[in-house]
């Protein structure tokens, strides 16, 4: 049965592992154009800033099949607006997803 949740900063390895699996061109995709071989797809694996990136797999058989990053560069957090650098985000976000400051049904 397929699953999907997020990856912890002690999967590295898995998310190496998965990325290494893409067919080349696929793995060519992924990187923007280059063609990463193995041993920087490990080396990028192990560079990732977990505190800034969310990592969401996608599990099949309990192997990782696929996977979605998302981050927010540090300067964007350091230099970005106030609310952003106090967390005012999050607060934001679980208003909205409580009801408050969702837009009203059109007639």
């Amino acid at each position: 049965m397929a699953r999907t949740r997020k990856l912890l900063p002690t999967e590295g390895p898995l998310l190496a592992d998965h990325l290494i699996r893409l067919d080349p061109e696929d793995r060519r995709l992924r990187f923007g154009g280059l063609f990463m071989p193995d041993d920087l797809v490990r080396r990028y694996a192990e560079a990732i800033d977990w505190a800034h990136a969310w990592h969401i797999g996608w599990f099949d058989a309990g192997v990782l099949r696929g996977i979605v990053h998302l981050s927010v560069p540090r300067r964007v957090m350091a230099n970005g607006p106030p609310w952003m650098r106090a967390g005012r985000a999050n607060s934001a976000y679980r208003s909205r997803s409580r009801g408050g400051g969702r837009a009203s049904p059109r007639s």
